[in-house]
């Protein structure tokens, strides 16, 4: 019971880690072009930019408030993204990125809020579900983010980044929930989708040793440690242990 419990916390922080704190040191989770929209210009970020005309432009808040993102300020950045949506009230590129401002402060009621007014002005952008999924997710509200996450992949057409993390955060949800076959077809999906996803890798590898197939988990192990990703000491021993006992049965050998 212990060690599950321990790889069930290991499993929040897989799914928890964005650019504030990624323990794994693989990708951005969520703070990226997926769910912040439009990148900055490089332009100075004072604001009191000489460039008067284009200090007053919603973009050129929206860039600010970029810049402050990828840098952990959202406070700053949740300033600068009100001033584009007094300039444009109609954008619902700038809702969503105030949305996800207010998510990495853990205002979650407030990024509901924007959120959802980013969605009903652009209600066929399957970024904003995502990042709708990822707050109830935070929440603990599993339905809630299963129903929009769902809705994101309805809607995500051809964009592979956006699917492959959307079926990560299905995946763990099932995880969560001990769904394990759902949680394997969507883990599966998303490592499809992109095979360098370490941290799909990593899920699955952890559902594989919870459901007692860890001579799965071993090759995931591998693959993992083949690029330098870093997994707990604890899980990594107990794959191990679990591999030489399906070994003790003449059913597996990895090759140790």
């Amino acid at each position: 019971m212990k060690s599950k419990l321990f790889l069930f916390a290991a499993l929040t922080l897989v799914s928890a880690s964005g650019c504030l704190s990624n323990p794994f040191g693989d990708r951005k989770a969520d703070n990226d072009s997926a769910v912040f929209e439009t990148r900055d210009s490089g332009k100075d970020d004072k604001d009191d930019s000489s460039d008067k005309k284009a200090q007053y432009t919603s973009e050129y808040y929206n860039e600010l408030g970029l810049r402050a993102c990828s840098r952990g300020e959202y406070g700053k950045a949740v300033v600068f993204f009100e001033k584009a949506i007094a300039i444009s009230p109609t954008k619902s590129v700038y809702f969503n990125n105030l949305g996800r401002s207010y998510y990495w402060l853990g205002e979650y009621g407030k990024a509901i809020v924007k959120l959802k007014e980013a969605a009903r002005l652009s209600p066929d952008d399957a970024k904003i579900w995502a990042n709708l999924g990822d707050v109830y997710r935070q929440q603990g509200n599993y339905a809630y983010a299963t129903e929009h996450y769902h809705s994101a992949l309805e809607l995500a057409g051809s964009s592979v980044e956006l699917k492959a993390r959307v079926n990560y955060e299905l995946g763990n949800l099932y995880l969560k929930n001990k769904d394990y076959e759902s949680a394997e077809f969507r883990l599966n999906k998303s490592i499809e989708l992109d095979p360098q996803f370490n941290r799909a890798i990593l899920a699955r590898m952890i559902m594989y040793h919870l459901t007692q197939r860890d001579q799965y988990a071993w090759k995931d192990l591998k693959v993992l440690e083949s690029r330098d990703f870093e997994v707990r000491p604890g899980l990594k021993k107990g794959i191990i242990e679990g591999v030489k006992k399906y070994e003790s049965k003449d059913a597996f050998r990895p090759g140790m």
